[in-house]
């Protein structure tokens, strides 16, 4: 760690600090915050439905002592403030988040790190800032015109800000981004066992972070999820495509910020029923589970440039994804592999022409960006138990 170029914002409310670790220093950082367990539910304000995934105090991490000893030294702007909360956030590619605010009190200020080794311009990631509307979210009226600052993602780069500034993190556009976070409020006595920037007598730690070290035996419990892969011999791709491309102007949602603007009808001719057919009759065997039925399906249409974001089917049993068609560059599907319970990394599944895939619902997934220059087609599905109406 060396001292940093220090960039000041917004009146000194916003602080930028640059060039402050080393390459070696940077990738021991980002591989730490990558092995952070990540889960879902975080919500930016009460009346926000969730985005991305977050993790609890990250506190004894190298990560956690590697920011907290910068801020030590090189922020003095928080030296007697009262650590709130630590967590790191991850957003998937193309996920959005929404503008928030992360403290009413003008006195409190979140610190938060960017954990990637590189950026290109086009990239995206910015943390942008709101610059005249504070926390009034909806308030434009009159002269009040919101101006926006945007920082972004600069390898190894951190941020301090006042944390009643209205902002908001901006997706990739196709690798995750990591950003390990402090909040701060002034100190408070009624707080119990308050952990004070600058005063050691409050640290719950005695001493730097160590490694652990390595033990000779230990057992690690690891929740297998497969994924099924086969094909349906008896489905002619040619006419699958044909069939559901034919059909690619009735979107099921027509709103392009809703998850299923990419999603469309699936059309019910003789082609497509003996499609469904042959996909429950696959899906059965794989499972062994004859009390399902097919609850749901629908042709996914990502057009060049595009993908779609981390997301899971968990109102259903199992998933299916089929493609009649691939071409080279229209983007891999990632699954998140669990390790006790909770997202770990990723297993990557390049697609096949005429690859049928299933898998439990649960199992959170995303495709990788479209770069083949055409639309790419695939259907799925969703499987759930045969109703007792039938």
């Amino acid at each position: 760690m060396q001292e940093p170029v220090i960039t000041k914002k917004l009146d000194g409310k916003l602080l930028i600090f640059d060039d402050v670790f080393s390459p070696p220093q940077l990738n021991e950082l980002v591989m730490d915050v990558q092995n952070f367990p990540y889960l879902y539910g975080e919500v930016d304000d009460s009346d926000l439905p969730p985005t991305g995934m977050s993790t609890g105090d990250y506190q004894g991490t190298k990560t956690f002592h590697a920011l907290w000893n910068f801020i030590e030294t090189y922020v003095p702007e928080m030296h007697g403030m009262v650590l709130k909360r630590s967590h790191a956030n991850i957003f998937a590619p193309r996920e959005s988040a929404f503008y928030h605010v992360d403290d009413e009190n003008e006195e409190a200020w979140t610190f938060m790190f960017y954990a990637n080794n590189n950026w290109d311009i086009n990239e995206g990631g910015e943390t942008k800032f709101i610059t005249n509307l504070q926390n009034e979210k909806t308030d434009y009226q009159g002269t009040k015109y919101p101006d926006i600052i945007s920082v972004p993602p600069i390898p190894g780069r951190m941020l301090a800000w006042k944390s009643n500034l209205l902002h908001t993190a901006t997706p990739f556009r196709d690798k995750h981004r990591f950003t390990p976070t402090f909040k701060f409020v002034k100190n408070n006595k009624q707080l119990n066992d308050p952990i004070i920037v600058g005063d050691k007598m409050t640290y719950p730690w005695t001493k730097e972070y160590v490694a652990p070290q390595p033990v000779k035996e230990k057992i690690h419990t690891i929740v297998s999820i497969d994924v099924y892969e086969t094909t349906l011999p008896n489905v002619n791709n040619k006419e699958m495509l044909d069939c559901v491309s034919s059909y690619d102007n009735e979107r099921i949602d027509p709103n392009p910020e809703d998850t299923h603007y990419e999603d469309f009808k699936f059309p019910n001719n003789p082609c497509c029923i003996n499609f469904m057919k042959q996909v429950e009759q696959a899906v059965v065997e794989y499972t062994g589970d004859k009390e399902i039925e097919l609850s749901g399906i629908w042709t996914h249409k990502t057009e060049p440039h595009g993908s779609t974001a981390f997301h899971s089917h968990t109102s259903s049993k199992y998933s299916f994804v089929y493609y009649p068609e691939v071409c080279e560059g229209q983007g891999n599907l990632h699954f998140t592999v669990f390790v006790n319970d909770m997202p770990r990394f990723e297993k990557v599944v390049e697609p096949k022409e005429g690859m049928l895939l299933v898998f439990d619902s649960r199992v959170s997934h995303y495709t990788g960006k479209n770069v083949s220059g055409k639309d790419r087609y695939s259907i799925s599905g969703n499987f759930n138990t045969r109703s007792n109406n039938d």
